[in-house]
């Protein structure tokens, strides 16, 4: 990027890990569409529809906040499973791209951190102004999103009083509408005849250091966004301890030093469970449950306690069968 080269197609297709963990970014200025999901302008490859940043789509010039945006949406997929866009067509998902603000990651990953949701909504943020100026300062933003200030902290926000001036939208031909999803190249205007002349040959060994140069940025980013991010974000499965039969304090101890969160303890009468130990838990032992997940404690306040009647002046049958209506199975008979 400090070179002025712009990759315009960062996705996770071309991003490689390699036996050893490094990352490369691939697929440097490709020349012609390579899939069906890839926007074209006359003669050059602007990006693909799932990954392309607004300015893109509406046949704009591709910036590092460009390259930006679409890491955002790559970092949306990883901690989510999906793509915050989707369509019937490539139209539909260019329009969402220029028209819907990046849902909540936190709608299908609850789990993730405050920080990291806002990392990937400033990435994706439609107008440039408000992205990250440059992937070494995601990068830094990445870098300290775990840190314990950060993980609540407040959600990334578009200033609302803040209107964005209207801009001209690339007019897309009807023909590509009623191609449906058998056709997905968007095809724009032609451009003007000074921009469509061939690089010259002299240029060829500054694309060369431009390469190395994006590449350099771009793998420190993606580094970050596909290798480290997963192992803190989601966290790591733990068996339910049997703590059944033990003093609540030690059960409380055990389950929390496991990362396991006491979220409610109900108190239960057990005939066999001596006051003050754990009857179950919810979940219950040998489960397989994630470090943080909340638990449900059964504490034992003894045998059931009845209020025993008054029986003086009754006769001997009549209180013997209120007894044993009462649960007082062993009644025996003192006579005086």
């Amino acid at each position: 990027h400090e070179n002025g080269v712009i990759h315009r197609d960062i996705k996770p297709q071309n991003i490689l890990i390699d036996e050893n963990g490094d990352v490369k970014v691939t697929d440097f200025g490709i020349a012609v569409a390579r899939s069906s999901t890839t926007i074209t302008q006359t003669n050059s490859v602007l990006g693909s529809v799932h990954y392309l940043s607004p300015e893109q789509a509406r046949g704009g010039i591709a910036t590092e906040k460009s390259d930006i945006y679409s890491l955002g949406i790559v970092m949306f997929e990883l901690v989510t499973g999906r793509l915050p866009f989707s369509g019937e067509s490539a139209v539909s998902i260019v329009l969402k791209h220029l028209q819907a603000e990046t849902p909540s990651p936190k709608a299908w990953n609850p789990s993730i951190p405050q920080s990291v949701e806002n990392i990937i909504l400033k990435a994706t943020a439609k107008d440039p102004f408000y992205r990250y100026r440059s992937a070494r300062e995601m990068n830094e933003d990445i870098s300290t999103a775990l840190d314990p200030e950060r993980v609540n902290e407040q959600k990334f926000m578009i200033p609302a009083d803040d209107e964005e001036p209207t801009k001209a939208i690339p007019v897309i031909r009807e023909s590509l509408v009623s191609a449906g999803l058998e056709q997905q190249t968007i095809v724009y205007e032609e451009k003007k005849e000074e921009e469509k002349k061939e690089t010259k040959p002299k240029k060829k060994r500054k694309w060369i250091v431009w390469l190395t140069a994006l590449f350099l940025f771009l793998a420190a980013a993606g580094v970050s966004a596909v290798t480290w991010i997963p192992d803190l974000i989601f966290p790591k499965e733990v068996t339910m301890p049997n703590v059944v039969n033990e003093d609540y304090d030690e059960a409380v101890e055990k389950l929390s030093s496991l990362g396991l969160e006491i979220k409610d303890t109900i108190d239960v009468e057990d005939d066999e469970i001596a006051e003050g130990k754990v009857v179950r838990t919810k979940p219950e032992a040998g489960m397989m449950v994630k470090e943080g997940s909340a638990v449900i404690i059964y504490k034992s306040i003894g045998k059931k306690k009845v209020e025993f009647g008054d029986f003086i002046g009754e006769d001997i049958e009549t209180a013997e069968a209120q007894l044993k209506n009462e649960n007082f199975m062993n009644v025996t008979r003192n006579e005086r």
